[in-house]
Formats: C-alpha cells, sequence, structure tokens
C-alpha cells in the first residue's frame, strides 16, 4: 500500500490528524451554533409573551426594544451560525415580528374605539349640556396623551372633539346672549316701570298744589263772605252768607281729604322707588 507516495505496509498505522481535525472543527461549530440558536430562540420567546400580552404602546415599546436586539444578535457576523439555525431564527423573528404588528394594530383599534365612543358621547351632550360637553371634551384628549392609534384614528377622534367642543360653545354664546337680552328687556322694563311712577308721582303732585291753590282761593273767597256777614243790614241775608261759608268749608274738607289720598299715594310711589 502507498500514502503520499510511500509505499507502507498494512500494519503502519495511517495519519489521522488530516481527518479528525476538519469534523472536530465543524462538530464544535455546530454546538456552538446550536447554543446560538437557543439563546436567540429564547429571547424571541420572551419577547412574543411580551408582546402578546401587551395591554399598551409602551408594552409594544419594551417588545420592539427586544425583537431589536435580537436582530442585532442575528446581525452579528463574530458569532455566525450555521445556515440552517439562522433559517430558523429569522423565520421566527419575522413571525414575532408579525405578532408585535397584530398586537399593535388591536391596541391602536380598541384605543380607537373606545376613544370614539367618548368622543361621540361629548357631542351628544352639546346641544343640551354643554358644559359637560366640554368638559368631557378636555377629559378625553387628557386621556388620549400617550396612548396608541394611528395617526388617522387620531386626526377622526380629533375632529369629532373639535367638532362637539364647536357646538357646546356656540350653545352657550347664544344662551349667554339671550340671557343678556333677557336681562335688558327686564332693564328695560323695570325703567320704563319706574318712569311711570315718577310720572305718575309728577301729577299727583301737580293735581296736589292745583288743589292747594283751589283751597287758598276758596279760604279768601270765605274771607269775602265773612267781610259781607260782618257788613250784612239783616239777619236774612247774613244767614244766607253763613251758609255760603259753611258750603266753603265743606268743599275745602273735601279737597283736603282728596289731597291726604294724593299724598298717601306719592309716599307709596317714593317707597317702591327706594
Amino acid at each position: 500500500m502507498r500514502w503520499n507516495g510511500s509505499v507502507v505496509s498494512a500494519s503502519t498505522p495511517r495519519p489521522t490528524c488530516r481527518i479528525t481535525e476538519p469534523m472536530a472543527f465543524w462538530n464544535d461549530r455546530a454546538d456552538l451554533s446550536r447554543q446560538r440558536r437557543e439563546l436567540v430562540q429564547s429571547k424571541l420567546d420572551d419577547t412574543y409573551h411580551q408582546a402578546h400580552g401587551a395591554e399598551s404602546g409602551q408594552d409594544l415599546r419594551k417588545a420592539r426594544e427586544m425583537l431589536h436586539e435580537v436582530l442585532e444578535m442575528l446581525k452579528d457576523k463574530t458569532n455566525r451560525m450555521l445556515r440552517e439555525d439562522h433559517d430558523a431564527c429569522w423565520e421566527k423573528y419575522l413571525s414575532v415580528k408579525e405578532t408585535i404588528h397584530y398586537r399593535w394594530k388591536e391596541i391602536c383599534d380598541f384605543n380607537y374605539g373606545a376613544f370614539k365612543h367618548d368622543a361621540y358621547q361629548a357631542k351628544g351632550w352639546a346641544e343640551e349640556l354643554p358644559r359637560d360637553a366640554k368638559a368631557k371634551v378636555r377629559e378625553v384628549h387628557q386621556a388620549m396623551k400617550g396612548r396608541t392609534m394611528e395617526k388617522w384614528q387620531f386626526d377622526e377622534i380629533r375632529g369629532i372633539l373639535d367638532e362637539a367642543y364647536d357646538i357646546a360653545t356656540a350653545v352657550l354664546e347664544r344662551r349667554q346672549a339671550d340671557w343678556q337680552r333677557r336681562q335688558q328687556e327686564r332693564q328695560s322694563k323695570h325703567e320704563a316701570w319706574q318712569q311711570g311712577l315718577r310720572e305718575a308721582k309728577s301729577r299727583k303732585l301737580s293735581r296736589i298744589d292745583h288743589l292747594r291753590d283751589i283751597v287758598a282761593q276758596i279760604e279768601r273767597d270765605v274771607d269775602r263772605c265773612r267781610d259781607l256777614q260782618r257788613d250784612a243790614r239783616s239777619s236774612e241775608f247774613a244767614d244766607r252768607v253763613q251758609v255760603w261759608i259753611d258750603e266753603k268749608y265743606d268743599k275745602i274738607r273735601d279737597i283736603e281729604h282728596t289731597i291726604n289720598d294724593l299724598e298717601d299715594s306719592v309716599r307709596d310711589i317714593d317707597s317702591k322707588l327706594d
């Protein structure tokens, strides 16, 4: 038997280092690749559970950070896996990435549904309960901060909230204008009523002055009658003059009674004007 051009006997041991060394190398690499694969897949399992159980955008951000860490491991050229192991990890990576995306969509849709319901509730209150509607709009805006939704979902809900706020604002402005109008009408009616009282008072005071002038005139007539009575040439004429005097005093009493009534009315008007 020959070995590299030399003749050897059957009992001569063959050199094995050039065969066993490559086999050992590939065995070691396969072990390292398997260990790397197990590590990557373990991290992907953790990432999947983080994404699958996510209840918020913050939870998903954590899952994305974990997935990015795995991606860096897959891109690491210093610890390359065998193709079979790398492909298995890559396939699982894509599956977990898809899970994150689906879970993100679910959270977006859930938040969208909840906030859209609240937004329409605020809009429904705007006509009858404008203050409550505006408070609800502010509450929803505050609740949406930091929540996960797609841009078009945010935009649609903000549009509904803006409509609710605008309607409520218009209702409140209309109510304020109506209240001011009613206040002005009441004020105008009150001023007109007061003006009427003042005019009535003025007429009564003028009437009182006129009646007092009449009383003064009658009293002067009484004085003249007494002069006639004093100068009377007969008792019959003196008695007739006395009748005139008595009639004039009766008239003065009637006028003074009327004056007292008018003065009471003036005092009543003054009490209402105070």
